[in-house]
């Protein structure tokens, strides 16, 4: 095994497209290398888009404990402003 590849098969890796060498037919070679090709440019893609919703969760996330950190101190300003209630012992 060479490369990660049999050898027995006549291939040679080319990044991550497989390009036939040898006997094999050289249409099917070349249709095989364009749908390798889609798919790396799909995943690339796909993995874009999820970068990007989780880009967006992120900064929801931050925005929303923001909020929520303001108005929890603006509670506790509220409520150490208000005078304490006394309580009456029997």
């Amino acid at each position: 095994m060479r490369y990660g590849i049999e050898d027995d098969r006549k291939t040679r890796t080319i990044g991550r497209l497989d390009m036939s060498s040898g006997s094999g037919d050289p249409e099917k070679a070349r249709l095989r290398a364009e749908r390798q090709f889609a798919q790396a440019e799909a995943g690339a893609q796909a993995r874009a888009d999820h970068d990007a919703a989780a880009k967006a969760v992120e900064e929801k996330t931050l925005r929303l404990r923001a909020l929520r950190l303001a108005k929890e101190a603006q509670e506790r300003e509220s409520a150490a402003a208000k005078p304490a209630k006394k309580t009456s012992k029997r």
